[in-house]
């Protein structure tokens, strides 16, 4: 093959290469907004759950209903911002494992 072919044939690797990079940072944005939905969703569906306990749990010890959803509002507020912090931790103990798998196993190159 002569210098010309090869020179359009290197190029169209580069095309290739940089498309491929766009789309690995596309679907990495992608996978992150799906962790944060998600992240939100199980906070919220677990808070819902605890804040029903927690009032129904202080009404029936209190006998006041005013109490118990004061106390209800209060939990929630506070455990729901510690529950999704507390997620994102996690999960960036997770991607740091993965990160470790993925350079533990790269391909050879050649």
């Amino acid at each position: 093959m002569n210098q010309v072919g090869m020179k359009s044939y290197k190029n169209f690797g580069m095309k290739t290469e940089i498309r491929k990079k766009k789309y690995y940072r596309l679907r990495k944005r992608k996978i992150k907004r799906l962790y944060k939905r998600v992240r939100w969703q199980k906070t919220l569906s677990w808070r819902l759950i605890s804040i029903l306990t927690a009032t129904i749990s202080a009404w029936i010890i209190t006998g006041s209903a005013k109490v118990g959803l004061t106390i209800g509002g209060v939990d929630m507020i506070i455990k729901t911002l510690l529950y999704y912090f507390h997620e994102r931790k996690w999960e960036s103990v997770i991607k740091k494992n993965i990160k470790k798998i993925k350079e533990n196993h790269k391909p050879k190159q050649r």
